[in-house]
């Protein structure tokens, strides 16, 4: 905050178009509020740094306040699979045909840590410019800048709605991690009856550790999963080749981020691709004959505090 202090009484963020911060706070506000209660339809690309790689994907996403629809178009690793929140419970679709996956609702994670920065006076300032058209619409940028002077977020707001067209995530160090940006986006449309309604048969329907637990057993891993206990609830499981090896990777969320659990085939296996990006921490051990790699955006102690909590059944 004492940067952006020094760089206003020097002028300097004038004259890179930017105006007082106090002029962001009702944009900020109006942010706040979409979050909740927008409507819209649209196509957007999304960039995500999930353990080491960057994934890219494009996807279509309805939202109804608390409700929301997301289909991952072709190119995405998740191709042909939707996943539905219809505020309370949050179901997966996947085109193989398996069971239906469904949980709490998650809700927008991203979401909740936006409007905790923008509500958050004393450990983030904000500054405000005017923005290019995005999917069409006009758009300010707003910044959150923390009390270093090391940018957080970079958002592209749709001003009158105060929908976020185009989002940038920074890491610690102000490196990018990832984002969003709409292509094209209807604001307030008529969505088609049963949009957002639960899918499918409740009998079709499965929690994402059975999911794990029947995934484990056809690929020939361990059911190994890191306990509820430790404040992370899993997200999603799949098993991918990673510099030509199966592996079997669980994205989990919680408070303090997103971690990301990779199990190898056999004891002792070590793959130079699993190195975490900076920013990330890392973490590598063995259990039951297997070789485990945990990376995340929490502190190396507290992943070694996850990986002692690892539940095999």
């Amino acid at each position: 905050m004492r940067l952006v202090a020094v760089l206003l009484a020097t002028g300097s963020l004038a004259g890179l178009g930017w105006t007082r911060p106090e002029e962001a706070r009702p944009l900020a506000d109006r942010v706040v509020r979409s979050l909740w209660t927008a409507r819209y339809s649209g196509e957007r690309t999304v960039e995500l740094l999930r353990g080491l790689q960057r994934v890219r994907h494009s996807e279509i996403v309805h939202k109804d306040g608390a409700k929301t629809r997301v289909e991952y178009l072709a190119g995405s690793p998740l191709e042909g699979t939707v996943v539905v929140e219809d505020g309370r419970r949050r179901y997966v679709v996947r085109p193989s045909g398996e069971g239906i996956e469904e949980g709490p609702a998650r809700g927008d994670d991203a979401a909740r840590r936006l409007a905790a920065m923008l509500s958050d006076r004393e450990r983030f300032a904000l500054r405000i410019r005017n923005g290019e058209i995005v999917a069409g619409l006009p758009s300010r940028v707003l910044e959150v800048v923390d009390r270093r002077g090391i940018l957080a977020q970079r958002l592209w707001v749709h001003p009158p709605s105060g929908v976020v067209l185009k989002r940038e995530l920074f890491g610690p160090a102000g490196r990018r991690l990832g984002g969003f940006e709409f292509r094209r986006i209807e604001l307030n449309p008529r969505f088609e009856p049963g949009l957002f309604d639960p899918p499918g048969l409740p009998a079709a329907r499965a929690p994402v550790l059975e999911r794990l637990r029947a995934l484990s057993r056809e690929a020939g891993f361990l059911p190994a999963h890191l306990s509820p206990r430790g404040g992370f609830r899993l997200d999603a499981v799949m098993v991918r080749r990673i510099a030509g090896r199966r592996v079997l990777v669980q994205v989990y969320r919680g408070r303090e981020g997103l971690v990301t659990l990779y199990q190898l085939e056999s004891p002792g296996e070590r793959l130079e691709a699993l190195q975490p990006d900076p920013g990330l921490s890392f973490h590598a051990w063995e259990r039951s004959g297997r070789s485990f790699v945990l990376i995340g955006e929490p502190p190396a102690g507290r992943l070694r505090e996850l990986a002692a909590s690892l539940v095999v059944r």
